[in-house]
Order: structure tokens, then C-alpha cells, then sequence
């Protein structure tokens, strides 16, 4: 396992998946989304995120989208590959196949199931760390595996060798400051956002990078924030984020609150975590997203969602596109 670092305000792209209307997996729609990214200069790109409605796709899927991927980026852009098997020799084999295609990272994304406590979810890591030269970086998001464990758990899982950092797709800056300490250590861990449109107070909280779904919609005005992150340039920073701030709010992640009073305030110190938990919905709306695409003129790009998922209302879609234009995203 390389312990090589992700460059500081670097941006991966979270790739949607496209389904036609067989309900198939539409490969060559991510293709024309791949090479639009690799022309708008974007460094990197994540794949089988949330974003992609992972949880829903067959083992052949997974491994289709990969080679495809890998194939069109032609090891000129970095990709990052989630592995949200929570069985270890499927996410070794998966891992290994997206290493062998060309990827760059690893994100280790299990999902919770009972019985996977903190001691399997240790041999799991390790495991599928060792069975690759790749950086490999835990995801924390709420109610995954990881977020299930004690704080003392999580904290001690972070000391693992064999990671290069973490994926915080949907936490608040007090989160991201929690585990950036615990991997304070390790000067070539990497700590990935989950919002480049919001990557300032993260950066300022211990965030090192980015993997961003609703970036896909937002190519141009993410890779100004983080130059802005990186020139220190706070005022047009806050200007593309107050412009932005629709498409956040409507498209997520969802807000948690930065200050909590009292005793509430007191407790969640203490348990180095919110005290309020998030819901079941994903974080990544899957058909605003692609919808979104559509509107911005990716016509041969389809907006369908695989079941259990379900497509946007008509009063959805009109709001998006009032979002979006609202937000300089849409002509």
C-alpha cells in the first residue's frame, strides 16, 4: 500500500451512473460525462460513491463501469474507486481488479450489517489494504460501518498503517477537525471533504481535498473555490460560495448544525460526534443530479434512477431548474 498523499485542494468528481430504459447500466453516456470533465481540466474522478447509486449495482456492473472508466480516462486523470462490499474477499478481488485497470485510490466504504464490529471491520481494512500498492482511505459517513463504531474505536482504527486518510462525504467541519486529528500523525494522510462548493470551512477544519458529487453540475465554479483555498483569496472564495449557496442547500449535503447549546453541546464533545443523527435519504440526490445534467444540455445523458430509487417529481424538477439558474449554473 502506497502512503502517497492527495495534493492539497485537489477536486475528484463523484461520476453518476446512467441507466437507459432497460433499466441498464449506460455506459457510454459516462463516457461522454468522463471526457467532458477530463476537457473542463478536472484532475480526478470517484467512482461507485454514493453517487453512483452503488448499493444498487450487480458485481458485473461495478466492474464494467471501472474498465470503461479506466479506459476512457487513459491513466491521464487520477481515479479514486469505492469498495462498499462489506464482504472482504469481494472487495479485495473488486479492489484489486480497479487497481489492475489503472486506479490511483482506494476508498474502503462498507456498509453497516450486523455483526461487522469494530474487530472485523479492522481485519477488513487490513485485508484489502494489503492486498494493494494503491492508497487506500477509509469513508465516514452517518450510519456506515465506521460512523457506527465508539469514538475510541474510530480513533484507534485511524492509526491503521495501511490507510492514507479518510472520506468524510456528509460531515460538518467539527467532524472533519475530529478526524483530521486523529490521523495528525500521519503527515501523508489525506482528509476528502464531501462538498467542493463548501471546501473553505472544511480546509480550515484539517480537509486536504475533495470528492464532490454535486460537482458534476458545478465543474468551473469547484475548481474556483479551491484555487481561491489555495491562493488564500477568502473574498472570492465567499463570492462564488454566496452565489452557489442554492444549489448547496437544495442539493445537499444536508446541513448539521456547527454549534449546539447546553448540555446537548456539552454531550456531543464528549462523544466527539452530532447528537442528532441524519436520516435514511442519500445525501446525493441520484435523479436531480443527472436531471441537472440533462438540463445543462448533456441531452444523450439519461436521467433515469435504478428501483428502489425514485425519479423527481415534476415540482422537483422545476425547482432545480429554478436552483440552478439562481445559482450561475444554467443559462
Amino acid at each position: 500500500m502506497s502512503s502517497a498523499s492527495v495534493p492539497f485542494a485537489s477536486l475528484f468528481v463523484a461520476l453518476p451512473t446512467f441507466f437507459d430504459e432497460q433499466g441498464k447500466v449506460d455506459s457510454a453516456g459516462l463516457e461522454l460525462l468522463v471526457g467532458y470533465l477530463r476537457q473542463h481540466g478536472v484532475g480526478g474522478v470517484a467512482l461507485l460513491t454514493e453517487a453512483a447509486e452503488d448499493p444498487f449495482l450487480l458485481p458485473d456492473e461495478r466492474r464494467a463501469l471501472i474498465e470503461r472508466v479506466a479506459a476512457k480516462l487513459q491513466g491521464q486523470s487520477n481515479l479514486l474507486v469505492s469498495v462498499s462490499a462489506p464482504g472482504t474477499r469481494e472487495a479485495m478481488d473488486l479492489a484489486r481488479f480497479a487497481e489492475g485497470k489503472g486506479a490511483t485510490g482506494i476508498l474502503v466504504s462498507p456498509l453497516a450489517v450486523p455483526g461487522l464490529g469494530y474487530r472485523e471491520l479492522y481485519r477488513h481494512v487490513d485485508r484489502v489494504a494489503r492486498s494493494v500498492a494503491l492508497p487506500v482511505y477509509i469513508t465516514v459517513r452517518p450510519q456506515n460501518a465506521v460512523d457506527l463504531l465508539a469514538p475510541e474505536e474510530q480513533a484507534t482504527l485511524a492509526k491503521h498503517p495501511g490507510l492514507a486518510g479518510v472520506f468524510l462525504p456528509q460531515s460538518p467541519p467539527a467532524q472533519v477537525k475530529v478526524w483530521a486529528r486523529r490521523f495528525k500523525g500521519n503527515k501523508a494522510a489525506s482528509v476528502l471533504s464531501g462538498c467542493a462548493l463548501t471546501f473553505a470551512g472544511a480546509a480550515r477544519s484539517g480537509a486536504t481535498a475533495v470528492v464532490c458529487g454535486l460537482s458534476v453540475l458545478a465543474v468551473e465554479a469547484s475548481q474556483k473555490v479551491l484555487e481561491g483555498v489555495k491562493r488564500g483569496d477568502v473574498d472570492a472564495v465567499r463570492k462564488i460560495q454566496r452565489i452557489a449557496e442554492p444549489a448547496v442547500s437544495f442539493l445537499g449535503p444536508p446541513r448539521s448544525p456547527e454549534e449546539q447549546q447546553g448540555v446537548e453541546k456539552l454531550a456531543a464533545k464528549l462523544a466527539q460526534r452530532p447528537l442528532t443523527r441524519s436520516e435514511s435519504e442519500a445525501w446525493v440526490p441520484f435523479g436531480l443530479i443527472k436531471a441537472g445534467l440533462e438540463l445543462q444540455g448533456h441531452k444523450k445523458i439519461s436521467a433515469l434512477v435504478r428501483p428502489p430509487s425514485e425519479q423527481p417529481s415534476p415540482e422537483r424538477l422545476q425547482k432545480l431548474q429554478q436552483v440552478l439558474r439562481g445559482s450561475e449554473l444554467l443559462s
